[in-house]
């Protein structure tokens, strides 16, 4: 079987400014669940009601030996959950007494969540936004000077997963039934299962964004199942060497992890052999390094790995780091499931005609989260030839999902806690610079300990009679880190950023569409 891996790692030195803001609802309507939120002047977001999770979620807990499962109510679990497409916003929508909390992804490459330790007062609960870290290619077409034949071999697969022939007939609509596994030691920065899985919904709302495009067949996700694992089941043998990527890590620093394809294989074996669920995909989330052994030479570029046209099989497993809490997965998810679905790397033989140069979800080019959230032609393509060919208990929805998810990462997500999930350790805040895009962030720190201090100045856009605020750093930092908002995340004023563009986006209707479902309500 050949494996496909990704190859990603960190951009650097380009900023956005931090807010704090102060979210309220403006309108409620019974019509849909739909929900008005003003997020800050000149942000008002309508969000729709997300529904990703099947009405009975199964919950698995393995622990020496043993399993437990837990029948969740998907719709209950979704109940705060909620989306808005056109501000590519994910968001988890709860009131709190007399106020208001709001956690998850604003505009695609921001997060917003309550301020830590505050108190409401006559503006509502105080929240910051904050811009996800991101891990951008580092092995790009034309984006590295040190690309190698060997980096041309990582980036396209020799072959496909053979399936057994089938009949080619019209798909009009798809829907994937997704289980996740994730390890105790991920599970531990949750306070609830409930939490985990609200996360896990907002996760794959926006993982549903770069394939709105599809027609014919249209494809919708769904959250069957989440397992938890004891980590000795799925981790072995932790290996070090020396960083390969100069962005990530220091380069030629030490770096401990654990080998993809070792993970991948136990995580197959693991849910092959022990659960039993109706699942077309399984994703295991991880917050541990993955790494790689190619001809000898360690690598600690990996972010993610599965097979190619693995849907459905045996090998309908795939592998992705995420740091919990800050969504800097959800590029990995939505990439490693377009190869599960058929799709190559845009620019591989099998893709001739779609350059990775254009920076689309599978590419390794960086171009910027707007085309990163988008299929091209090529992959559009292989995935209605898969699709076309697949039995009919794949296409079969096994499993009802009525519970919708309707979070998405930046609403919920401020910019410096964002900084402080990201770096957790170093003193890293949000910094600013003037030419900076608007749904990127760069998150600074030095390398001695101080306190950090901002200057709060209101900037007029070049481009339009708006105000913007921003708060720009008062002097130089000895690291910087260039991330992208999360979707649903403050831009400008009255603006989000959703699939990368800054605009002022229809949250009602991008969840009204866009909404993914789970099975189950929540995990006890």
């Amino acid at each position: 079987v050949m494996y496909h891996y990704v190859i990603l790692s960190l951009f650097t030195f380009k900023d956005c400014s931090g807010l704090i803001v102060y979210p309220k609802l403006l309108e409620s309507r019974a019509d849909g669940g739909r929900l008005t939120l003003h997020v800050h002047a000149g942000l008002t977001l309508t969000l729709e009601k997300s529904s990703i999770l099947a009405n009975d979620l199964h919950f698995v807990s393995s622990s020496f030996g043993d399993s437990s499962t837990t029948i969740l109510n998907g719709p209950d679990l979704e109940r705060n959950l909620y989306h808005d497409a056109t501000h590519m916003s994910s968001l988890i929508v709860e009131r709190v007494g007399d106020g208001l909390e709001v956690r998850g992804i604003l505009r695609g490459r921001y997060r917003i969540s309550p301020l830590v330790a505050s108190s409401s007062g006559d503006e509502g609960n105080p929240h910051t936004v904050e811009e996800i870290q991101d891990t951008p290619p580092s092995d790009s077409e034309g984006d590295s000077a040190d690309d190698t034949d060997e980096s041309d071999t990582l980036a396209c697969s020799s072959s496909l997963f053979e399936r057994p022939k089938v009949a080619w007939r019209a798909v009009h609509n798809f829907t994937a039934e997704v289980c996740f596994v994730v390890t105790k030691n991920y599970t531990a920065a949750f306070n609830s299962s409930e939490d985990l899985v609200q996360y896990i919904g907002a996760m794959m709302n926006w993982a549903q964004f770069p394939y709105t495009d599809m027609e014919s067949p249209a494809i919708c996700f769904q959250v069957n199942q989440v397992v938890v694992v004891e980590d000795h089941f799925i981790f072995w043998n932790k290996s070090c060497g020396p960083s390969t990527d100069g962005r990530k890590y220091t380069l030629g620093a030490e770096v401990c992890g654990y080998d993809a394809i070792a993970t991948i294989n136990n995580t197959v074996d693991y849910m092959n052999l022990c659960v039993a669920a109706s699942c077309d995909i399984v994703f295991h989330l991880t917050s541990e390094e993955l790494t790689l052994n190619m001809s000898g030479v360690f690598r600690t570029e990996v972010l993610g790995m599965t097979t190619i046209g693995g849907i459905c099989s045996w090998w309908k497993v795939a592998v992705g780091e995420d740091y919990p809490h800050t969504y800097n997965g959800r590029v990995t998810l939505a990439h490693e499931i377009g190869h599960l679905l058929g799709c190559d790397h845009d620019g591989c033989p099998t893709s001739p005609n779609c350059s990775s140069l254009h920076g689309n979800l599978m590419s390794h080019s960086d171009k910027g989260m707007q085309n990163k959230s988008k299929l091209s032609e090529c992959c559009k393509e292989r995935i209605r030839g898969l699709v076309s060919t697949l039995p009919e208990s794949c296409l079969y929805v096994n499993t009802t999902a009525s519970f919708p998810n309707g979070l998405h990462p930046g609403e919920n997500m401020s910019r410096e806690e964002f900084c402080t999930l990201m770096h957790p350790d170093v003193q890293a805040v949000p910094v600013s610079e003037k030419d900076a895009l608007e749904c990127e962030i760069s998150c600074g720190w030095n390398e001695t300990d101080e306190t950090y201090n901002y200057e709060y100045i209101e900037e007029e856009d070049s481009t339009t009679t708006e105000s913007t605020t921003e708060y720009y750093e008062q002097k130089n930092y000895d690291v910087s880190h260039r991330h992208d908002l999360l979707d649903g995340m403050a831009c400008r004023e009255n603006k989000t950023c959703y699939r990368g563009i800054c605009d002022n986006h229809n949250w009602t209707e991008i969840k009204l569409n866009y909404t993914t479902f789970r099975a189950f309500t929540e995990i006890q």
